[in-house]
């Protein structure tokens, strides 16, 4: 069945060479094997920290197995863009200038061009951030970033125009669209009720301090700000940056636009572990502590759901501020043990053992909440129903489909008035 062998089988031998492609990264950027062994399973299990019950999943979304089984277009681009970043770190942060490296470029940016169309928009704004400093700190002109900038952007018009048709596949300015959408599956109204604005701000602060527990390990950078100016980690850190700002600014029918965020996570993932390393090192944090903090970090994104019991979605008579409560309650535990670690270790062994915990809790947040999620079930506890969530495959649409498939051609243009993915 080819539906099984793209969306199913398909996936498992890219997304083993994404983990090597990615592992190459991690190790040229941070120096350290276990460094980017680290990177490569924050990679695989990262996801906005979800400190609920019952459908948790419904919060936090994972990192590359996610994507990728949502996507198999997202695995394919993701395989195609991670040489174009390993070469790159090699042009800018190492000074190599061998001629063979810009024709191999340019060659990996056509393939990206054709596979994926929110790498290109990524690489641009990481490639942009790192002329911007390096004009500010060098006072000249940083060619190659330039250069790379320059043929990143022919690529992406020439996308545009001949590839995608300069049409814009149901891709709008819309802000914060996935937080009205994310409030309507936390609450369990679905598309019923329009949210507040309120409401809708604070779904979205929920999940940027979600990924600012992930990627907490970036502050750690701070230490040696030199490091900070790498160009390696300028231009991861402006690819993620324009992930979060795509998420953030634009909306689509099927949420479409959280795959800049989903592309750009394995990178900031890389950063962190970065800074986590420097700032452990900087700190000279002993691995016993590490492994304490780490331990602490893992109990307390168990603990506080079980002891806060929110669970999701919400009941009928439930108001919609109690989905904030479990993140006051990590707010203020990170204060008080930030107050007591900075006392008894100091400030800079205290930050770093603060940033472990935190860690602990945002880089597996996936794996916690499926771990949430099957303790759940465990406990015979049952979770209300949503209804963009929990509406089933339409009765004989898999019928309809192969029907079509073999009564269709290749360049048979099929019109659909709904996302033909269910449930994604």
């Amino acid at each position: 069945e080819p539906l099984v062998l793209l969306f199913r089988l398909g996936m498992l031998p890219m997304m083993f060479a994404l983990i090597v492609l990615l592992a190459m990264i991690a190790r040229r950027l941070t120096g350290s094997h276990p460094a980017a062994l680290l990177a490569i399973t924050g990679s695989i299990s990262v996801g906005a920290a979800s400190l609920y019950l019952g459908s948790s999943e419904l919060f936090t979304w994972g990192g590359i197995p996610d994507a990728s089984w949502t996507s198999p277009t997202q695995a394919f681009g993701a395989l195609l863009f991670a040489p174009v970043v390993l070469l790159l770190v090699d042009l800018l942060d190492r000074g190599r200038r061998g001629a063979g490296g810009w024709p191999l470029l340019a060659v990996l940016l056509l393939a990206v061009m054709g596979a994926k169309a929110v790498y290109l928009p990524l690489l641009a704004a990481g490639l942009l951030a790192v002329v911007v400093v390096e004009v500010i700190r060098r006072r000249r002109v940083p060619w190659p970033a330039l250069t790379a900038l320059g043929m990143t952007a022919a690529c992406f018009l020439v996308a545009q125009v001949t590839l995608f048709g300069r049409v814009r596949q149901g891709l709008i300015v819309d802000p914060l669209s996935f937080a009205r959408t994310a409030w309507g599956e936390l609450t369990g109204l679905g598309e019923q009720v329009s949210p507040p604005s309120l409401s809708v701000l604070a779904v979205a602060s929920l999940y940027l301090s979600g990924w600012a527990v992930a990627w907490c390990g970036i502050l750690g950078l701070l230490c040696r700000p030199r490091l900070l100016l790498r160009p390696a980690v300028v231009l991861l850190l402006g690819m993620g940056a324009a992930g979060m700002g795509a998420a953030l600014l634009l909306g689509h029918p099927g949420r479409s636009q959280l795959f800049f965020l989903w592309g750009a996570y394995p990178y900031l993932v890389i950063v962190s572990v970065y800074g986590l390393l420097v700032l452990l090192r900087h700190a000279r944090v002993s691995r016993g502590q590490a492994m304490c903090s780490a331990g602490a970090g893992a109990v307390a994104a168990y603990a506080i759901p079980v002891l806060c019991g929110v669970r999701v979605p919400l009941g009928p008579d439930e108001r919609d501020t109690v989905l904030y409560r479990p993140y006051i309650v990590l707010a203020v535990a990170v204060v008080l043990v930030s107050a007591v670690l900075v006392v008894r270790c100091g400030g800079l062994r205290g930050w770093a053992l603060v940033t472990i915990m935190l860690a602990a809790i945002g880089l597996p947040a996936y794996v916690h909440a499926r771990g949430l999620l099957v303790m759940d079930r465990l406990t015979g506890e049952s979770s209300h129903t949503v209804g963009a969530v929990a509406s089933p495959v339409p009765l004989g649409a898999l019928e309809a489909g192969r029907w079509l498939r073999a009564h269709s051609d290749p360049d048979d243009l099929v019109a659909t008035d709904t996302h033909c993915r269910w449930g994604q």
